[in-house]
C-alpha cells in the first residue's frame, strides 16, 4: 500500500457517479464541465443537507387532540376579586382617622391640618403600618360580598370555605383551593354549577379626587378560575362580572402535556405536580413571576410584601412605602418583560370560560310598598330604624334573609353619608347649595326683606325713608291732610249757596239740592260728580301715603325658616347626618311651609303692598281719574271744589292750600313713589327668585335625591348585586398531546435522500469517503493535513509540465527531422553524403551523455495519442545523421532538456518519492489496467 493518494481515487473508489469523468484523456473541457457540474450538485447537497438540520434544530411538533370522557372531573377553584379594593368606611373611619402614628424622622407635612382631606389624614396617620395588614382591613369582607354560595351537588357553602388569594393586583376571596380535597363534578350544565350571590357593594367605591385611594376600575368583579395547584399572579385575565346582571360562566377542561425537549416549558417533578413546594422555593414554577415582581419590590422599595404569600418575617413594607414606592412599581412593570425568565410547567390544566348575560331577579330586596310620613320636625328621630317603610317579600323565593337585608342597609347607610361628606362631586355640590341658600338668605336680610320683625321693612317705611316727598306731604299740607283724615260737616244750605254761585245771583232762593235740580237739572248733577271724583282721588292716592294701608310686620310661623336654617348649621358642623336632614326636610310641615306658610305670611303680603296698593292704585288713577282731575284743576273748579270739601267753605286761602296739596301729591306720586316702587318691587323679586332656587334646588332636588338612595328599590340592586353560576359545559376532558414530528432518523433519512438525488451516494458512501481520506492520510508518518493536500496539489501541477514537455520535444523532433532530409537531399546532390553521415554520427555519439542517453521520465496522467496507455517512458534515441548533429552541436541542452521543467527538488527526490509518482500515475488508469502497473 503506497503512503499518499489522490483525492479523486479516493472519491472514485468511494463509488461517487461522476468522478470518473474526471480522469478523462480526452479534451481538457468535458474534465472541467464535470468538475464544475459535480460542484453544483455538491453545493446543493450542502445547502438542502444544512435546511434539513436547521429544521431538526427547531424541533417542529405535532399537536394531538383528544377527548377524554371520565365519570366525574375536578372542579377548578374559583376566586373572586373586587375592582375596588378600598373601602370608603374603612378609610374614612375611626379606625384609620383617630389612629395615633409614629413620628416621622425628617419630614415635614407642608398642608396645614385645616386644608388636609380625609384620605391624606388617613395616609399620615397610617404611615408606618403594615401594608399587608392595611390591604387586607380595607378590602371587601367576604361576609359581606358573598351573600349566598352553593355548591354543584346542591349544598350550601359556608363562609370558612373561602380561602384570601393574594394577587398582584389585589385580595381575593377564592373557594375549593384544596388540591388534596378538591370538589369533583360527576354532571355538566347549568344545574349543577357553582352558584352565587354577589354584591358588590359599589357604594364602597372611592369616587374623591384622592391621589392614592381613588378606584381607577370600573366598579365589577373579576372571577378567577385556575387549578388548585396554582397560584394566580393577578385579577386582570379573569371574567368580568358587572353590577346589574346574572353571569352564566361554562367553561371547558384542557389539559395541555407540551413537549419539553422543544423548549419553552420546564419538565414538572411529582413534588412540583402536587403543589406542596413552599411559595418562595426556587423550584416552584407556578410562583416565579410573583417571586420575580417581589424582587423588583425589594430592590427598587427596600421593603419586601412577601408576607401576603408568606408567614415568615421580613421586613415588611409599611403604608407610605405602598403607596409611594410599591403601587407605583405595580402600575408601571406590570406589562414589562419582568417575567421573561419563568417558563411555564410542560404539563399543565386550563379552564376556557365564558359568559352568558342575563337580567337579575326582582326579589333580591323586598319591594317597598308604602312608606311611613312623619307630621313634623319633632317626630323625627335621627336613629330610628332604616326599614321604617312597608315592605313586600315572597318567602318562598326569598334569596337573602332579614338579617342580611338589615346588614346591607346598614353598610349602605354608612357609605352613603361618608359619600355625602368626602366624595368630592358630592360635598361640593352639597356645599356650594347650601352657600347659594345662606347668600341668598343674607341679602334678603340684609336688605331687609327677612321674614322677621326685626329684619322685615314695609313698604311704608321704605317709601318714607327712600322718597323725601313722600313724608313732607303730611308736614308741608298738614291742614288739608287733616281735612282728609276728618272731612268737614257742610251743611246743605251752606253747600248750594256755593254750587248756586255758579248759575244765578239769587242764592238764597234754593234751600236744598233737589230744589236746585229741579231749576238745573243735569248741570247740578255734574258738579256733584265731579265733587266726588275730586274726593275719590284725592282718597285714593292718600292711601298710598297712609301707614295703615300697607302691612308692617310679617305673619305668623315664619319662624320655621330660621329652624331650617339651624338644621343646615348642624349638617355643617357634623351633628346632622344627611339622611336625617333630608328626612326631617321631608316631613309633611316642612315639605309644605315653604309654598303655603312662607309664601302666604310672608312674599304675598310684600307684593300685595307694593303692587297692588301702590303701583295698580297709581297705574288706575293715571288711567281713569287723573285727566279728569287735571282738568278741573286747570279751570279752577276742581280747586273751589276741593276747598269746600276739606276746608268747608271757599276761600282764597284755602284755594290756594288745596292746589299747593293737589299738585304736590300728583307729583309725588306719580313720578318719585312710582318709580321707588318699581324698584324696590324688582329687587325683592330679584332676591327671593335667587333664594328661592337655592332653596328648591337644596331641599327639593338634592335631599330628596339622596333620599332616593335609601329606597333599595331596583335601581339599588342593578348597582350593587350580581349572580354568577359557573358550571362545566360538557363532561370530557380535552387531552392536548405534543410530540415531535422530526427526528434524528428523519434527519438521516432526508440526508440519505439529498445524497442519492444530488450525487447519487448515500451515507454509507459518505463513512466510506471518510474511512478512505483517514486511510491514506492517517498513516503516514508525516501525518499532517497540509502535507497530504499540498503534495497532491503539486503532483497536478506536475501533470501539466509534463505535458507541455511532451508537446515542446515531439515540436523539436519534427523540426530536427525535417532538417535532416534537408542536408542529405543537399548532401546527394554534391556527393559528400558518406562523408558528412560519417561525421554527423560521430557526432552524434559524442553528445550521447546530454542527448542521446536513454532516460526514463515517469508523468503521471499524461494524456497524449502517442503515448502509451501504461504511462511508458519517453524515449530519446540517438539515430540521426552526422549533419544533423552539426546543427544540434549549436543548441544548449538546457533548451530541450525536460529537466528544465521540474524544481530542482523533484529531480533529487529519492526513490520513494519516485514510486510515489509512479503510484499516482497508476490509480488515474482504468481498473482493469490498474493493478499490473501499480
Amino acid at each position: 500500500m503506497q503512503d499518499e493518494v489522490d483525492m479523486c481515487t479516493i472519491l472514485h473508489e468511494a463509488n461517487m457517479d461522476g468522478v470518473k469523468h474526471l480522469q478523462s484523456k480526452n479534451r481538457i473541457t468535458r474534465l472541467y464541465a464535470w468538475a464544475i457540474i459535480i460542484l453544483i450538485f455538491v453545493w446543493m447537497a450542502c445547502f438542502q443537507i444544512w435546511s434539513q438540520i436547521q429544521m431538526y434544530v427547531r424541533t417542529p411538533v405535532a399537536t394531538n387532540i383528544e377527548a377524554l370522557y371520565p365519570k366525574k372531573i375536578l372542579f377548578p377553584a374559583v376566586a373572586i376579586c373586587n375592582n375596588n379594593q378600598f373601602r370608603l368606611t374603612y378609610i374614612t373611619g375611626p379606625t384609620i382617622q383617630n389612629r395615633r402614628s409614629k413620628a416621622r424622622i425628617n419630614i415635614s407635612s407642608t398642608i396645614s391640618a385645616e386644608n388636609k382631606t380625609v384620605f391624606e389624614k388617613a395616609l399620615e396617620n397610617a404611615w408606618d403600618m403594615d401594608a399587608v395588614k392595611f390591604l387586607r382591613n380595607a378590602a371587601h369582607w367576604k361576609s359581606r360580598m358573598v351573600l349566598s354560595c352553593i355548591w354543584p351537588n346542591g349544598s350550601k357553602c359556608k363562609s370558612t370555605d373561602f380561602k384570601a388569594v393574594w394577587t398582584l393586583s389585589g385580595l381575593c376571596w377564592a373557594i375549593n383551593t384544596d388540591s388534596e380535597n378538591p370538589h369533583y363534578v360527576t354532571a355538566s350544565g347549568s344545574g349543577n354549577g357553582l352558584k352565587l350571590l354577589l354584591n358588590i357593594e359599589k357604594y364602597e367605591r372611592i369616587e374623591s379626587c384622592s391621589r392614592y385611594f381613588k378606584t381607577k376600575n370600573l366598579p365589577g368583579l373579576k372571577i378567577l378560575i385556575y387549578n388548585q395547584t396554582e397560584i394566580p399572579a393577578s385579577s386582570f385575565g379573569g371574567v368580568n362580572v358587572p353590577p346589574g346582571y346574572t353571569m352564566d360562566i361554562p367553561f371547558r377542561v384542557q389539559k395541555r402535556l407540551k413537549y419539553a425537549d422543544a423548549g419553552g416549558c420546564v419538565r414538572e417533578a411529582d413534588d412540583q405536580k402536587s403543589g406542596t413546594i413552599p411559595f418562595d422555593h426556587e423550584d416552584n414554577i407556578g410562583t416565579c413571576p410573583i417571586r420575580n415582581f417581589l424582587r423588583i419590590i425589594e430592590a427598587r422599595c427596600n421593603c419586601s410584601m412577601i408576607r401576603a404569600y408568606n408567614n415568615t418575617i421580613y421586613n415588611f413594607c409599611n403604608v407610605d412605602q405602598y403607596f409611594h414606592c410599591v403601587l407605583p412599581t405595580m402600575e408601571s412593570d406590570h406589562k414589562s418583560t419582568r417575567n421573561s425568565k419563568c417558563l411555564p410547567a410542560c404539563s399543565n390544566v386550563d379552564f376556557i370560560a365564558w359568559q352568558d348575560m342575563n337580567l337579575l331577579p326582582n326579589n333580591i330586596l323586598p319591594n317597598l310598598i308604602d312608606t311611613e310620613e312623619e307630621e313634623d320636625v319633632d317626630d323625627m328621630n335621627q336613629n330610628e330604624k332604616l326599614d321604617a317603610g312597608e315592605t313586600f317579600y315572597c318567602e318562598e323565593y326569598r334569596l337573602l334573609s332579614e338579617e342580611q337585608v338589615k346588614q346591607i342597609k346598614r353598610s349602605a347607610h354608612r357609605a352613603f353619608e361618608k359619600q355625602s361628606r368626602y366624595q368630592d362631586d358630592i360635598q361640593l355640590r352639597t356645599k356650594r347649595l347650601i352657600s347659594k341658600l345662606r347668600e341668598a338668605t343674607f341679602k334678603l336680610i340684609d336688605l331687609g326683606w327677612g321674614w322677621n320683625d326685626s329684619t322685615y321693612i314695609g313698604a311704608y317705611q321704605r317709601l318714607n325713608e327712600s322718597v323725601q316727598c313722600y313724608g313732607e306731604i303730611a308736614v308741608d299740607h298738614s291742614d288739608v291732610i287733616a281735612g282728609i283724615l276728618s272731612p268737614p260737616f257742610v251743611k246743605d244750605e251752606v253747600r248750594i249757596t256755593n254750587l248756586y254761585r255758579e248759575y244765578k245771583a239769587d242764592r238764597n232762593r234754593y234751600t236744598t239740592l233737589n230744589d236746585l235740580k229741579e231749576n238745573y237739572g243735569e248741570q247740578v248733577d255734574q258738579l256733584v260728580k265731579n265733587m266726588q271724583e275730586i274726593s275719590n282721588i284725592i282718597s285714593k292716592i292718600w292711601k298710598i301715603y297712609s301707614r295703615s294701608t300697607f302691612k308692617s310686620t310679617t305673619g305668623s310661623g315664619l319662624e320655621r325658616m330660621d329652624l331650617i336654617l339651624q338644621l343646615v348649621k348642624q349638617y355643617e358642623d357634623g351633628r346632622l347626618q344627611k339622611r336625617a336632614w333630608a328626612e326631617k326636610m321631608q316631613s309633611r310641615s316642612m315639605r309644605h311651609f315653604f309654598e303655603e306658610d312662607f309664601y302666604e305670611g310672608w312674599y304675598n303680603p310684600t307684593i300685595k303692598d307694593f303692587e297692588e296698593d301702590i303701583l295698580h292704585t297709581i297705574e288706575e288713577i293715571e288711567d281713569n281719574d287723573l285727566p279728569n282731575f287735571l282738568k278741573l284743576l286747570h279751570n279752577k273748579s276742581g280747586i273751589q271744589m276741593g276747598s269746600l270739601l276739606y276746608f268747608g267753605n271757599i276761600s282764597a286761602e284755602n284755594d290756594g292750600k288745596f292746589f299747593a296739596f293737589a299738585e304736590s301729591l300728583i307729583n309725588c306720586t306719580m313720578t318719585h313713589v312710582r318709580n321707588e316702587t318699581v324698584q324696590l318691587l324688582k329687587s325683592f323679586k330679584k332676591y327671593v327668585h335667587e333664594f328661592q332656587s337655592a332653596y328648591s334646588n337644596l331641599f327639593k332636588k338634592e335631599l330628596p335625591n339622596y333620599l332616593i338612595n335609601f329606597d333599595f328599590d331596583s335601581d339599588f340592586v342593578e348597582q350593587n348585586f350580581a349572580m354568577v353560576n359557573i358550571f362545566l359545559h360538557k363532561m370530557n376532558v380535552e387531552l392536548w398531546t405534543q410530540h415531535s414530528t422530526y427526528s434524528i432518523w428523519s434527519l438521516a433519512c432526508d440526508i440519505g435522500g439529498t445524497l442519492g438525488l444530488f450525487l447519487g451516494a448515500s451515507l454509507l458512501t459518505i463513512i466510506e469517503l471518510l474511512y478512505s481520506c483517514f486511510h491514506y492520510s492517517l498513516p503516514n508518518r508525516k501525518c499532517q493535513s497540509k502535507t497530504f493536500w499540498e503534495k497532491i496539489i503539486k503532483n497536478y501541477a506536475y501533470l501539466g509540465i509534463a505535458k507541455l514537455n511532451q508537446r515542446w520535444l515531439k515540436k523539436k523532433s519534427q523540426e530536427i527531422i525535417k532538417k535532416k532530409d534537408e542536408l542529405e537531399e543537399s548532401a546527394v546532390e554534391s556527393g559528400l553524403l558518406e562523408n558528412y553521415e560519417g561525421e554527423a554520427y560521430g557526432q552524434l555519439n559524442l553528445n550521447t551523455p546530454h542527448f542521446c542517453n536513454v532516460t526514463t521520465y515517469k508523468f503521471p496522467h499524461i494524456d497524449d495519442k502517442e503515448s502509451e496507455k501504461n504511462g511508458s517512458s519517453i524515449l530519446l534515441e540517438s539515430s540521426y545523421h552526422a549533419d544533423l548533429m552539426n546543427e544540434t552541436k549549436s543548441m544548449d541542452s538546457s533548451d530541450y532538456s525536460p529537466s528544465t521543467f521540474y524544481d530542482t527538488d523533484v529531480q533529487e527526490s529519492d526513490r520513494k518519492t519516485s514510486d510515489t509518482s509512479i503510484s499516482h500515475a497508476a490509480l488515474f488508469l482504468p481498473k482493469e489496467e490498474r493493478q499490473s502497473t501499480v
